[in-house]
């Protein structure tokens, strides 16, 4: 599915499951964590082409530990945690 997100928007916040990964189609995110003093930890940047995710609390379904805000108006295909699994049912029959 598709989203379009804006900038300064989340598309995941820590605590939050992440129920999909992102494919940036336009635009840029980052992924980061904030420390207990405030300060934030930037993990990864997601330029056009680049996916996006909490993997661990995508394929677990455990709370994010990662926030993932849009850096710039972003337009983003959406991947649920069946479509992926189905996604790799196919690729182990090749």
């Amino acid at each position: 599915m598709h989203k379009k997100i804006r900038k300064k928007y989340y598309f995941l916040q820590e605590g939050d499951v992440c129920k999909y990964t992102a494919f940036v189609e336009k635009g840029l995110l980052r992924s980061y964590t904030l420390h207990n003093n405030g300060n934030e930890h930037i993990v990864q940047f997601a330029m056009e082409g680049w996916f996006i995710a909490d993997l661990y609390s995508f394929l677990s379904g455990e709370p994010a530990v990662y926030h993932i805000e849009a850096i710039e108006d972003s337009e983003l295909v959406l991947m649920s945690k069946a479509a992926n699994d189905l996604l790799l049912q196919l690729i182990q029959t090749f």
